[in-house]
């Protein structure tokens, strides 16, 4: 920071040229690993939902409780596969990382 300043950087030239460019690939892992707790957490939707509102999860849940597993799995695959991709995508930016640190 202290070297960017000298050289007559402002304070977003340095937030967009340094920082932003070492916090992407930790905000992208840190985005996947959100959303994917998100989609999936039940507790906290059944707490804080609003009224006349079900998400996936709400439904699976609400339908496996009532004992109609046949039509509570399309909501519970439906999470399964759209929370697979994220973490399929982040398993292999991971093990760019590995292998670019192995080639050093």
């Amino acid at each position: 920071d202290s070297a960017a300043r000298s050289l007559g950087a402002s304070s977003f030239e340095l937030l967009y040229k340094i920082h932003l460019p070492l916090m992407k690939k930790g905000m992208f892992t840190a985005m996947i690993i959100v959303f994917v707790e998100v989609l999936k957490e039940l507790p906290a939707t059944l707490l804080l939902r609003p009224f006349n509102f079900d998400t996936l999860a709400v439904r699976a849940y609400q339908l496996a409780s009532d004992e109609r597993l046949g039509e509570a799995a399309l909501p519970a695959i439906t999470i399964v596969i759209v929370s697979l991709l994220p973490v399929i995508l982040l398993s292999k930016s991971l093990s760019h990382k590995k292998s670019d640190l192995a080639a050093i």
